[in-house]
Parts: structure tokens; C-alpha cells; sequence
């Protein structure tokens, strides 16, 4: 056998190794030969039954096969058992399964594990190797099992052993005559049921789920809240007019020297007074001109003069910078207040039962004066109440920009809506295809490509188009317009879609300007002069100064 070979060469190269390194030649090599015989002896007698001991104990290295069965039917499968008895301890046992892979060979190797440790001698180390084989055949016969060779390492060193046991494999068919009656069609085997079958349909409930939770969000907080509004205050134009000058009364410029704003304030209040009392374009005409329309309504020529040295006196400290005494600028205020009260319109008989008696102008100033300072709640959906834009004097709403992080946020929420309706879309196709065509396999690819391209580009500018906002920008109260604050068209909606691909193109260079921009805008906004602010579920009036009763 080819270990007892090998181990016989490696006795006798032992030796001779021993002596080129100098264990016998140190020793002896310079001693007689009748001095040193006995000892030299005694040390190649020791090595020689140490390497026969070796010998000997791979001589009882033994592989054998055991089959389970020695018949079969063909396509049936067979087990196979290889042993593999060794009388010293063995290591990395491997099987050469290529003597089943020649084309004469009928025997096919199905299956094979890995070599088992059965039975071990601590004492000795003699150990009892196993492996277990399946095989097969498809083709009907008797067949004899191949040599199947074995190799193995022992103090590092590669042998091998192979199996010389015959063993004999009959494959058998089935006898078919006209009679044989064929057996039905067995059904599917199912598998049992697990939790990865259900996790599909868990899925995309969950997506259903989250998507009717989205929009039921953003309709609650997109809907403005109805609110009951409390009853308008209503200002005639004397009243507004009395109330403007008990104030500028109050403030005594005059008396601080400021003369040039109290006479500007004084005469804008009675042009403003005669334009809406008497429907007189005082604002825009001449002194002589508003005196020539007063004429028609009965205004006395006493108060027509005193209106005349009024405005007169007003010009001469605005243009003139003149320096007018102190009593003059007192007597403006007395005449203005007294003009205001005795040119005010009858009251009506059911004002005057519902409305307390006003007997001199100092009282009805001191009544109005309690009517301003209003804060008043309005929604902003509520187009159609009486407190409208043409009817009150608001403040100027402070605008507040978008910032990048709400931004990023509505962004994430708008991707929650849209990817999982792309998704599907894509999935129909995806499964409707016939991927054994490469045409209609590469229609998928552009079909997705294409609708990808056509959704994004609807969803983003028609929601900002029509609502100024898509659903994600809803839910955070972000609002995209132009930069007057007017709603944008389609077009511009479009445009900044399609500008957001090159914010992107540019490693997003585009929406990190959001940081570095005065109002927070975005390179795509830039491009389609376009600005995204924060709004506010309501709308509040600072001051509620002037409701005219049209006359």
C-alpha cells in the first residue's frame, strides 16, 4: 500500500538525516569502531522500531463502504456510509467524490456531510471515523462502486487510503403494460404557514394605514377653525374724525414745539373728515377748491372762513416754516373739534332712542376714545365678513421665511405619500411584464422612468399651484408664493420643480443656500423668484381705526 511505502522511506531517510545533522556522527565519528559499536547500535535499533511502530500503526488505517440498500428504484436515492479506521490520532479527513463525476459512471452524488469522529481511544489514540453519502441513478442496471480515495494528515504529513470493498447498486424500473393504470396527479405539498408570509400583507396594510392617517391629519390641520366673531365697531365719519382729534389734542405738539406735525396731522384729519362726510376729494384738491365744493352743502360762510384761515395758517408752518404763537395752534384745535361737531349729520330716530345724548363735542370725545385698541381674531377663510381689507386699517403682517429643517421635514412627509403610490403603479407593470421578452422587459424600464418623471413633476406643481403648498408643507403651515406674497402659476410651479434637479445636480449646493440667503431661499427658488413662508392658522387686527358708514 502506498503508506507502507511511505513510511518505510521516511524510517530509512530518518536515519540517514540523523547522521548528516551530527546526532550519531557528534558521538562516534571520532571514536574507534570497536569502541563506539555497541552504543551506536543500540541508538539504530531504537529508531527502527520506533519508525516500525508507525508503520504497524498505519498499517491498520483501514477505509471501508457500507451500503443501506443494494436496490433501488430508478430516481430513488440510496444511503451511503464511509468509514474510516485509524489506529493513531488523524486529522483534515477529505473524500475525492470525483471518481462519480467520469461519464462512465452511472452513480450520482446527490448529497454528502461532513466526517464525524464515532468512537476515540484516549490511550492510544485509535479512532473510528464516519461520513454519510447519498446517492443516485437514473438509469437502470447493476453497477459496481468506484474506489473512492480518502486522504488524511498525521504529524503534519498528507497520506491517503481508498476503499477496495465491492459493493454492488441494482437500479430498478417500473414494469408498464397496456393494463397499467396510471396513478392521479398527487397535489402540492404545501409548506407550513411562518410569519414571512404574512409580513407582505402586514406591510402594506401598514402603508395603507399611515397614508389615511396622513391625509386625515393634514385635512384637520389645514381646516380653519370657525370663530365666533363679536359684533364690528362702528365709526361714523365725525365720530372717527373726534376720535383722531382728541388724540392729537392729547399728544399738545404744539406745546412741544413741534408744530409742523401737529398742523399736518390736524388739516389730514378734517380733509379726511370731508371726504368721507361730504364725499369731497379733499385729500387731493386746493383750499379754494374743497371751499368751492362745500358750497353746495349748506356749510356756513363763518365756518367756510375759518376753514380757509385754517388751512392757510397749516401752510404757512409747513412751507413757509413760519413760527405762529402758541394761542394760534390752540385755536386751530378748538375751531377743527367744533367744526367736526356742528357739520356732523342728524342722528336718525332710532339712533337717537338706542344711543345715550351727546352734548357737546368734549363728550363725544371722550367717549369715542374708548373704542380703539380692539384686538379682534378673524379666520382667515372667512372671506365674506364685514371686517374685510377695504374696511379696516391693519397692521403689516411680519413675514417669516421657511427655515432648511421644516423644509427637510415636509419634504420627508411629501416622500411618504408619493413613494409607495409609485411604487405600486411600478410593481403592476413590473408584474404584468413578460420578462422572457427583452422588448416589453426594456418598456418596463422606460414606463418606469417616464411616470416616475410625470409624477413628481404633477404632484409638486399642481399642489403648488392650486393649494400653495403640497400635502407635506401643509401638515408643517409652510406656504410657497412669488415675492409680492400672490399665489404662483403653473408655470413658475414648473419651474421650480424642475430647478430643484439642479440644486440637486450641483451635490446639493442649491438647497443648503437656504442657510446663507436673506429670505431663506433655496437655489429653485431663486431661479423661479419664488419665496416659502410660514403662515399662520389666523389672522389677528392689531387695531381696529376706521369703519365708515357709507353715506
Amino acid at each position: 500500500m502506498n503508506w507502507n511505502i511511505g513510511m518505510l522511506e521516511c524510517w530509512s531517510v530518518g536515519i540517514l538525516e540523523c547522521w548528516n545533522v551530527g546526532v550519531l556522527r557528534k558521538h562516534y565519528s571520532i571514536i574507534p569502531a570497536f569502541h563506539y559499536s555497541r552504543k551506536a547500535w543500540k541508538t539504530i535499533v531504537l529508531i527502527f522500531a520506533l519508525n516500525l511502530w508507525a508503520v504497524l500503526a498505519f498499517a491498520q488505517t483501514k477505509a471501508s463502504v457500507h451500503l443501506d440498500s443494494t436496490y433501488i428504484l430508478i430516481g430513488d436515492q440510496v444511503q451511503m456510509q464511509l468509514f474510516l479506521d485509524s489506529a493513531v490520532n488523524i486529522t483534515n479527513i477529505k473524500t475525492d467524490f470525483s471518481v462519480f463525476e467520469d461519464s462512465l459512471s452511472k452513480i450520482e452524488v446527490v448529497q454528502h456531510g461532513e466526517w464525524n469522529q464515532v468512537s476515540l481511544n484516549k490511550m492510544t489514540g485509535a479512532a473510528l471515523w464516519e461520513q454519510r453519502v447519498t446517492l443516485t441513478s437514473f438509469e437502470a442496471g447493476r453497477y459496481q462502486l468506484p474506489d473512492i480515495p480518502i486522504s488524511f494528515r498525521f504529524n503534519g504529513e498528507k497520506y491517503s487510503v481508498t476503499t477496495t470493498t465491492a459493493n454492488f447498486l441494482e437500479v430498478g424500473t417500473i414494469a408498464v403494460s397496456d393494463s397499467t393504470q396510471l396513478a392521479p396527479i398527487k397535489g402540492i405539498i404545501e409548506e407550513p404557514t411562518t410569519l414571512e408570509d404574512y409580513l407582505p400583507y402586514a406591510i402594506a396594510v401598514a402603508a395603507l394605514g399611515l397614508l389615511i392617517a396622513l391625509v386625515f391629519l393634514i385635512i384637520r390641520l389645514t381646516r380653519s377653525k370657525e370663530i365666533m366673531l363679536p359684533p364690528p365697531i362702528v365709526l361714523k365719519p365725525y365720530e372717527v374724525a373726534l376720535q383722531k382729534l382728541g388724540f392729537l389734542e392729547d399728544a399738545h405738539l404744539w406745546e412741544k414745539g413741534d408744530t409742523k406735525t401737529f398742523q399736518t396731522e390736524l388739516t389730514f384729519i378734517l380733509r379726511e373728515y370731508l371726504e368721507k362726510q361730504f364725499h369731497v376729494p379733499a385729500l387731493e384738491n386746493t383750499t379754494d377748491e374743497i371751499l368751492t365744493s362745500l358750497k353746495r352743502y349748506g356749510i356756513a360762510p363763518g365756518w367756510q372762513d375759518k376753514l380757509r384761515r385754517l388751512f392757510q395758517n397749516a401752510d404757512l408752518v409747513k412751507f413757509a416754516k413760519a413760527n405762529l404763537p402758541v394761542d394760534i395752534h390752540n385755536q386751530s384745535m378748538k375751531e377743527a373739534i367744533h367744526f367736526v361737531w356742528e357739520t356732523k349729520p342728524a342722528p336718525l330716530p332710532e339712533e337717537q332712542e338706542m344711543e345715550e345724548v351727546i352734548n357737546s363735542p368734549e363728550e363725544a370725545i371722550n367717549k369715542y376714545k374708548n373704542k380703539v385698541a380692539v384686538k379682534i381674531p378673524v379666520s382667515i377663510s372667512n372671506n365674506n365678513s364685514v371686517l374685510s381689507a377695504e374696511n379696516l386699517v391693519t397692521h403689516e403682517e411680519e413675514v417669516r421665511y421657511a427655515g432648511f429643517w421644516q423644509r427637510l421635514v415636509a419634504a420627508f412627509i411629501d416622500g411618504l405619500i408619493a413613494i409607495p403610490v409609485i411604487g405600486i403603479i411600478i410593481y403592476l407593470r413590473i408584474y404584468t411584464a413578460n420578462t422572457s421578452d427583452i422588448e416589453d422587459f426594456q418598456a418596463v424600464f422606460v414606463f418606469s422612468g417616464a411616470f416616475m418623471f410625470a409624477y413628481g413633476w404633477l404632484y409638486f406643481a399642481l399642489f403648488e399651484w392650486k393649494k400653495q403648498a403640497t400635502p407635506g408643507k401643509m401638515v408643517m403651515g409652510l406656504k410657497v408664493t412669488g415675492l409680492d406674497g400672490r399665489p404662483i402659476s403653473f408655470g413658475r410651479a414648473t419651474g421650480r420643480y424642475f430647478g430643484k434637479n439642479i440644486s440637486a445636480a450641483i451635490l446639493y449646493v442649491g438647497f443648503i443656500m437656504v442657510f446663507f440667503t436673506k429670505r431663506k431661499q433655496a437655489l429653485h427658488d431663486l431661479m423661479a423668484r419664488c419665496i416659502v413662508t410660514r403662515k399662520s392658522r389666523y389672522k389677528y387686527i392689531s387695531q381696529v381705526e376706521t369703519i365708515y358708514n357709507q353715506q
